[in-house]
């Protein structure tokens, strides 16, 4: 192969739109050099490229089309492969954006066979009856500390009471292992939400992505429990307040925890005020459904209240840099018990934690099976006037 320059000498000077494109060059190049060394020697012949022989054609197949030995000519390979690679440069990103849409739809289907799949939906039921009691232990520890009682009003004291009796550790492991069933549950539900409004799918994508994460961190400390550990909630939120607030710029990263642990709170209060937990049920109707949105309804408020006094208390913790201020719901709960009339108060909050507990039972009896399809008050008017929603 006398006389052809090596393929990189050319390409260098030469300028693609893409990497992927250069490489297409670089590779076409290569087989037809390799494919008529091959060729020419099989046959005898002596086709000589460097000096662009004409009394000899060897058809030899590249990049979707022929390329014979005269073209092998210095410098005609590189110009036959930088046209090629420009003609083949729309069928990459074609290519490209096909495996995109074939990976989505793989992705996509594989969310919806879990989400279908009966074990998974067993082991999302357990994990919301084992979220139910939890809440429900949260909630008859907090009407104690209203008469007076002690206790830890909040995961980890619902934890240490359920770890404390003789089969507690077993019990443990089997609510760790059924949280993380209710974490593939809930984030397989992403893939199964459809809209008319993109933004409002996406929004309710990354919820359930977030409450995915937060099921499998839920199942992570429940084994921790499992396992023997024993961690105070108040003591670990203000741990982590000093160790921000002793970390150059942690304060706003505290100020963040307090905006997010609020936001959630928030969002549960409008939920349960706005009934939109029902989505996540059967259709219900006569008694059945006004007991169990009475339950959601009382039990998403009284959270979503109790999580926006601990994000307010993250807050105060940032502002005062004070990081025993910073307490986790239990402490939020005590606030509750200080102020004017906090016993009664406090008893009507831990009575609502016992209701999201008996609503979260009544979600793993009726929990809702197949695509979730969010609409909006004005899509329902629109819906009530007779025109037609695309989703």
């Amino acid at each position: 192969m006398a006389g052809l320059r090596h393929p990189d000498r050319d390409l260098r000077r030469t300028r693609f739109r893409s990497p992927v494109a250069h490489a297409l060059a670089r590779r076409a190049h290569r087989l037809a050099v390799s494919g008529h060394r091959r060729r020419g020697r099989i046959a005898g012949r002596g086709c000589d490229p460097g000096r662009g022989s004409v009394g000899h054609r060897e058809n030899i197949p590249v990049v979707g089309r022929e390329w014979s030995c005269d073209t092998f000519a210095p410098g005609a390979a590189v110009r036959q492969t930088r046209r090629d690679a420009a003609m083949s440069e729309g069928a990459v990103a074609d290519r490209v954006t096909q495996l995109r849409e074939t990976a989505r739809e793989r992705i996509k289907d594989a969310a919806e066979r879990a989400n279908d799949h009966p074990k998974v939906r067993i082991a999302a039921r357990a994990g919301l009856v084992a979220n139910g009691i939890i809440h429900i232990l949260i909630g008859c520890i907090a009407i104690g500390i209203a008469w007076g009682a002690s206790g830890q009003a909040d995961q980890s004291g619902a934890l240490t009471a359920v770890g404390s009796t003789p089969v507690g550790s077993v019990l443990l492991w089997a609510a760790s292992a059924s949280f993380i069933g209710l974490a593939v549950l809930q984030g397989s539900e992403a893939a199964r939400v459809y809209s008319i409004h993109r933004k409002l799918v996406l929004l309710r994508r990354w919820t359930n992505v977030a409450k995915s994460l937060g099921y499998t961190g839920i199942a992570m400390v429940t084994a921790l429990y499992a396992l023997g550990s024993r961690h105070n909630g108040s003591e670990v939120s203000q741990t982590l307040s000093a160790d921000l607030l002793n970390t150059p710029g942690g304060v706003f990263a505290l100020v963040a925890v307090g905006v997010l642990v609020g936001t959630v709170g928030g969002t549960l209060i409008f939920r349960g005020l706005s009934r939109n937990f029902r989505e996540e049920l059967e259709p219900l109707s006569g008694t059945r459904s006004h007991v169990v949105v009475s339950l959601g309804l009382l039990g998403h408020t009284a959270k979503g209240v109790a999580l926006v006094i601990s994000g307010v208390l993250f807050l105060c913790a940032a502002a005062f840099a004070d990081p025993d201020a910073a307490r986790g719901v239990d402490g939020a709960l005590r606030v509750v018990a200080f102020l004017p009339l906090g016993g009664a108060l406090l008893v009507v909050v831990a009575s609502g934690f016992v209701a999201y507990g008996f609503y979260l039972f009544a979600r793993a009896r009726f929990l809702r099976k197949g695509p979730l399809v969010v609409v909006t008050r004005k899509d329902r008017r629109r819906a009530q006037r007779g025109e037609a929603l695309d989703i």
